[in-house]
């Protein structure tokens, strides 16, 4: 069944709006992502864009920036009876062995229903404390993926799109003014293939940059596992264009009661170009790979190493190549060794559960950078006051040689069908202890409101969110005495029009 034909529209706008009390100064950036596509047939046919309007005013000047792209045009269709999928256009590599990086050409990928649920890949989630009402906007090599309101603590986004492979940039920006950055890696969990089946994803293009422009010329990618037995999977690839190529070989294996691992090593060869930034030398090298995953189902717990990889000083991957033929030298942040550990567990006796995370990045020529979080948190009953939580959160990133260290504590304590709490933010020298009220409606909405004072004056924040039918809508306010005020604004949602209406 092809569906109805029909037009799309998918939006994420978000709008935000910060008067500076001490400087007198205006700031509202606007900036948004989405698709437009039609539905012909079997074919889907999409075009990503985004959208970003920066405005200053303060006493000395005024100063407008604004941009508006399209950063890909795509179709797409099922292959029903090749259980795949055919892709033609603008697109990123989807890969299991390598890094992803902005193409135009065909590809074919298997369909991974036939994989079992828990192996179908590892979706980072993005995880942090927001120190006050903030926008959390995800980036790869440049390029805006995801971007949303979250309101002023922990926060977890567990949606992100899972095609995407290599480091995703996470920048955190408060309502208050300050900015968290840090990077979170994508990996593969161990991965099966069913016996006597073969997964496959292979393409053909030209990379290119985000302005369209080619950088090199064709290349081509084939990669494959194939199930040997049952729970024992060979695997690999190969890719590569006129001055680069390569190739990788591995090996998955379900150990029953122990996990799934699987371990692989990919060799490169790169010729560099006789120019300004290389003297046409050839670098060669390898990078070893081992990932790792287990559900102990009898304590309710999953713990997923989701891929230690090491890289000599001379292997290159292809985004790495494209990138020194981009800026005719290699960047710096050269990757040595890239980890990510999770682990989850819930007590359901007790009422607790727990949440950890630990990322690092280590590099040939520049600081290491690394990310953790670590989440606890816990329901009980005190005397005849039931369903208190109690959360605590943790986390440290490092990155670019800077330090961020920040702890969340909080009570929660039922009022009838609503809650109020305490909540304290601690960050280096800064602090925030709040009082709060939340609530909710069965129509949808969620609301919260907290007064309180940190090392600046007293402080009050709200945060509304509504998931409608056509649009999911995030507000929220900021204020803190002697400092700024701040709105913000968030629509999320979805539009599709029809022979037979919207």
């Amino acid at each position: 069944d092809n569906g109805i034909p029909g037009i799309i529209l998918d939006y994420n706008i978000n709008n935000q709006l910060r008067h500076d009390q001490e400087s007198g100064s205006e700031e509202q950036s606007i900036s948004g992502n989405g698709t437009l596509g039609a539905n012909l047939g079997a074919w889907r046919l999409r075009a990503d864009w985004q959208a970003s309007y920066d405005h200053r005013d303060d006493d000395e000047n005024t100063s407008t920036l604004h941009d508006q792209s399209w950063s890909r045009y795509y179709a797409y269709r099922a292959l029903p009876t090749l259980g795949a999928k055919l892709t033609l256009g603008e697109s990123y590599l989807q890969s299991d062995v390598f890094d992803s990086f902005n193409y135009i050409g065909a590809s074919v990928v298997s369909d991974d229903q036939m994989l079992p649920p828990k192996l179908r890949g590892y979706a980072p989630e993005i995880v942090g404390i927001a120190r006050s009402n903030a926008k959390v906007k995800v980036s790869w090599q440049g390029r805006v993926l995801y971007e949303t309101q979250v309101p002023a603590g922990p926060f977890r986004i567990q949606d992100l799109n899972q095609s995407v492979s290599g480091t995703l940039h996470v920048t955190v920006e408060e309502q208050n003014g300050q900015t968290q950055e840090f990077d979170v890696n994508t990996a593969s969990v161990p991965f099966l293939t069913r016996p006597g089946m073969v997964r496959y994803k292979m393409a053909l293009g030209r990379p290119q940059d985000w302005d369209h422009h080619p950088i090199t010329g064709t290349f081509a990618s084939a990669e494959a596992s194939w199930g040997v037995t049952n729970g024992w999977s060979l695997y690999g690839g190969a890719i590569g264009e006129s001055n680069y190529q390569a190739v990788a070989l591995g090996s998955g294996k379900d150990l029953g009661v122990v996990g799934a691992v699987a371990v692989d090593i990919t060799h490169s060869i790169a010729h560099m170009p006789q120019d300004d930034g290389f003297d046409g030398e050839t670098l060669q090298g390898n990078s070893y790979r081992i990932s790792y995953s287990r559900d102990f189902d009898e304590i309710d717990s999953r713990l997923t190493f989701a891929g230690y990889r090491f890289s000599e000083k001379n292997f290159m991957s292809m985004s790495d190549y494209l990138d020194a033929k981009t800026y005719h030298h290699l960047n710096a942040g050269h990757e040595k060794e890239r980890y990510t550990v999770t682990y989850n567990q819930n007590f359901r006796e007790q009422g607790m559960s727990a949440y950890f995370s630990y990322s690092r990045s280590t590099f040939w020529d520049s600081p290491d950078q690394s990310n953790y979080n670590l989440s606890l948190s816990w329901y009980f009953d005190l005397g005849s006051i039931k369903n208190l939580s109690a959360s605590l959160n943790g986390y440290r990133s490092e990155y670019n040689g800077d330090k961020d260290d920040g702890v969340y504590i909080s009570l929660s304590v039922p009022w009838g069908n609503d809650s109020i709490s305490y909540n304290g933010t601690f960050n280096g020298s800064q602090h925030r202890n709040q009082l709060g009220y939340s609530g909710h409606s069965q129509n949808g909405d969620n609301w919260q409101l907290h007064v309180g004072q940190d090392e600046q004056g007293a402080q009050a924040d709200g945060y509304y969110s509504y998931q409608g039918a056509l649009t999911d809508i995030d507000l929220s306010a900021d204020y803190e005495e002697g400092s700024y005020r701040s709105l913000g604004m968030s629509l999320r949602g979805g539009m599709t029009l029809t022979t037979q209406g919207g």
